[in-house]
């Protein structure tokens, strides 16, 4: 819980100690203005947290549609490449646990968020240093022992405020998606010819939210001081443990896509600014979810809205596979909106809200490395293995007819018990609209 003494709380309606309180609130107001702090329930708007959103995942709409590109560049088969980006998700399967443990166990949760946004910025610059293969794998494998922990950190820092507050979740993530499109789109202009700018323009980016990060609200960590709590009780939520299941076989397929998808445009004669244009449209595509999240899982259901996620899903890499010339692939990432960003936001809520506070950062930990690290290892090795035997545009085939039957496995197994249906996001045990600060 976030503590806060509010200004004019009156504990006693006689005498000095109503006095002595309006004092030390006062004292404490001043204090929050100059860290450009603010209060949970004075109702301005958490602007930070936006702008954590916006300047993070802007440095994303760098990496992500780029550095597949780079390291085409400097001669890295698929079969390599594939190899390569799949060390990221099996160092994250190692180092996010670790990181949530620190989260829950630290004295504010800010301090672990620190240190991964100055680090990622760092060491990504470090690329330009030399391009052979063992040196990029090295750099690659530290990179990503600080930068994959620091989603679900801002995850769990952002919800654990927003819980005390008026504010919705749903919003301030948009922020993320905004960032994303605008630096994809722009980054395709100032990369163009020139790839190594990608490391500047992406560590100067991260710079900026680690500023942003510096200003955020204190959010400490429940297990501070106290009996400490395994990790291994998450596993025993079967409801979720399911719910993540689906999420790692639709994680799966993008995995693929994240790694191949840039240097498919490139083989259907795409280049570096409509590549930069396919990511805007993808991150664009995520604001009507997430404006309207709350009505759609409090309309469908969480598993409901899953299962159509995870068809949309399949459809998108049909549209993909059939597409004759880079344009075409470019319009089918219209329906990014329905897919990734529906699984990013269920599960990170829903692990907020059923999840106990003092294993939340794990919790969250636990989701990055199942669908984020796991899922990403094999989309990536087996990815780039049957690429090289396939092709590209055929492996896109076959991961959306593996989509579909995934949504119609998951559909069996998830409404064989009516349990799962029962409760959507925002809603109690008997299907009422809870009170609270996630949309």
């Amino acid at each position: 819980m976030i503590e806060y003494i509010s200004s004019g709380k009156k504990v006693n309606s006689k005498g000095n100690n109503s006095k002595t309180v309006n004092n030390m609130g006062n004292i404490k107001k001043v204090g929050d203005s100059l860290l450009g702090r603010r209060h949970a329930n004075t109702g301005r708007y958490p602007y930070t947290f936006l702008f954590i959103f916006i300047f993070y995942f802007g440095a994303n709409g760098v990496l992500n549609p780029f550095f597949p590109v780079y390291l085409d560049h400097i001669g890295f088969s698929q079969t390599i490449k594939g190899v390569l980006l799949a060390l990221g998700p099996l160092v994250a399967m190692l180092s996010q646990p670790l990181w949530g443990i620190m989260g829950d166990r630290a004295k504010t949760k800010n301090a672990i968020l620190k240190i991964l946004i100055a680090a990622s910025a760092l060491f990504f610059s470090f690329f330009l240093l030399h391009t052979e293969t063992w040196y990029v794998f090295a750099i690659y494998i530290i990179f990503m022992f600080f930068y994959s922990s620091i989603n679900p950190m801002i995850d769990t820092i952002t919800l654990d405020y927003l819980e005390r507050t008026k504010w919705k979740f749903g919003p301030i993530r948009a922020g993320g998606t905004i960032g994303f499109a605008l630096t994809a789109l722009t980054s395709g202009f100032i990369i163009r010819d020139k790839i190594n700018n990608m490391f500047i323009m992406y560590s100067a980016i991260l710079c900026i939210c680690f500023i942003f990060a510096c200003r955020l609200q204190p959010v400490k960590g429940y297990q501070f001081g106290k009996k400490k709590i395994s990790q291994a009780s998450l596993l025993k939520n079967r409801k979720l443990m399911s719910l993540m299941a689906l999420g790692f076989a639709v994680q799966v397929t993008l995995g693929y896509y994240y790694s191949f998808y840039p240097v498919y445009v490139k083989q259907l004669g795409g280049d570096s600014t409509l590549l930069g244009l396919a990511m805007f449209i993808s991150a664009s595509s995520e604001l009507p979810f997430l404006f309207f999240a709350n009505r759609i899982t409090r309309k469908l259901g969480i598993v409901n809205t899953l299962l159509g996620s995870a068809l949309l899903t399949a459809l998108r890499w049909f549209i993909t596979y059939s597409a004759n010339n880079a344009c075409h692939a470019v319009l089918a990432n219209f329906l990014h909106g329905f897919t990734f960003i529906v699984f990013t936001y269920c599960l990170a809520v829903f692990i907020n809200e059923n999840v106990p506070k003092e294993l939340r950062a794990s919790g969250q930990a636990l989701n990055g490395l199942i669908n984020m690290g796991a899922a990403r290892i094999v989309g990536n090795i087996l990815g780039g293995v049957l690429s090289d035997i396939f092709g590209i545009k055929k492996m896109f085939l076959y991961i959306s007819l593996f989509g579909f039957a995934t949504a119609i496995v998951f559909w069996f197994v998830l409404k064989k018990s009516s349990k799962y249906a029962v409760k959507g996001v925002g809603e109690d045990e008997n299907g009422e609209v809870e009170k609270g600060g996630v949309e």
